[in-house]
């Protein structure tokens, strides 16, 4: 397998890792605040361009995220170029991890299509460096008690409850089948899309939700909460969603950074992705500031409250995009808050 090592401007690391059965990058951000932390995403790329493309950016929100969740962590992420999760994989991603942390210190965690059994599998190939629960355990609820937080601010700030307050939630993955059961407890009209439609039929069922198809979710009135791919809320968004608001569990939302600036124009509010969705990080960076032991759920009695503080960050700055308009798009505002924390710009 080759390993190549690139230096950028923008990131403090890059390695790629190739052969006729494996494709996988890491990137590392920054490790200003303390060792790189960020899960370990697996999924079908169609270029390697795509697949590096796709761990900078992801790894500079990491970044951001921790900075912003107050965690002693730098950013960081793994992208596998793979449709299912298999030993060989582990077994190379082990030798690429490694590689790695020769270099600087880098966490990886669970992510899209991996778990803690993948953790376990990187462990048993000689992997480091990788967060490990033995007690088993998933993040996913965790992330969507914070985008559940995030929501709960929106809803606030709408002067909303109840049925009035609408969440239209596409990807039903562990993440977004967990933020509906929340949604749904709170009595809010919910909303569900997925690309697996008799998923989203069962799951709209158990809820009593209503479904949308995946091409007509994101246009639909209400809060849209994007929990699966990044990038859906582009031109065509701006152009013709009745949304009043962005807020999910999504990565990189915002298909270009002007994007923040369009919604803005049309008083459709945005909680940047990286406020919204640490949840998950938070339970994993507290659990490795602490110990394994108390688990990396919402359960941890360290977690709970730093993942409720989200609701108050969001608040802050859904009230700095609608009344301060030299600052109105919040992507730049959480960007900026999170740049100070990291460099001290």
């Amino acid at each position: 397998m080759e390993i190549v090592k690139f230096n950028l401007d923008t990131h403090e690391l890059l390695v790629v890792a190739q052969d006729e059965t494996f494709s996988a990058c890491i990137a590392v951000h920054s490790t200003k605040l303390g060792p790189a932390l960020g899960g370990i995403r697996l999924r079908y790329y169609n270029t390697s361009k795509e697949m590096v493309d796709d761990a900078l950016r992801l790894s500079e929100g990491m970044s951001y995220k921790n900075a912003i969740a107050g965690l002693p962590f730098g950013g960081g992420k793994s992208v596998i170029n793979a449709a299912m999760w298999t030993e060989e994989i582990a077994a190379k991603y082990a030798e690429l991890l490694n590689y790695v942390n020769n270099e600087l210190e880098y966490f990886g965690a669970p992510d899209m299509n991996t778990d803690n059994n993948c953790m376990k599998d990187i462990l048993d190939a000689g992997g480091e460096k990788v967060f490990y629960e033995p007690n088993g355990g998933d993040c996913s609820l965790a992330t969507a008690y914070g985008v559940y937080n995030s929501l709960k601010a929106v809803a606030q700030f709408q002067n909303l409850s109840g049925k009035d307050f609408t969440v239209n939630i596409e990807g039903l993955g562990k993440v977004g089948a967990e933020l509906l059961a929340l949604c749904s407890e709170s009595g809010w009209d919910v909303c569900v899309s997925d690309l697996d439609k008799e998923k989203a039929f069962a799951f709209a069922g158990l809820y009593s939700a209503g479904y949308a198809a995946p091409c007509d979710i994101k246009f639909l009135d209400g809060v849209y909460c994007p929990c699966a791919i990044g990038g859906t809320v582009d031109k065509e968004f701006v152009e013709k969603s009745l949304a009043s608001a962005v807020c999910g569990a999504a990565n990189n939302q915002l298909a270009s950074l002007d994007i923040g600036m369009r919604l803005s124009a049309r008083s459709q509010l945005y909680v940047p992705d990286f406020v919204a969705n640490s949840g998950g990080v938070i339970a994993v960076g507290v659990a490795l500031t602490t110990g394994v032991e108390d688990g990396f759920g919402i359960d941890n009695p360290h977690t709970e409250d730093r993942i409720d503080f989200i609701e108050k960050q969001v608040s802050s700055l859904l009230e700095a995009q609608t009344t301060m308009v030299e600052t109105r798009n919040t992507q730049l505002i959480a960007t900026k808050v999170a740049r100070e924390i990291i460099y001290g710009e």
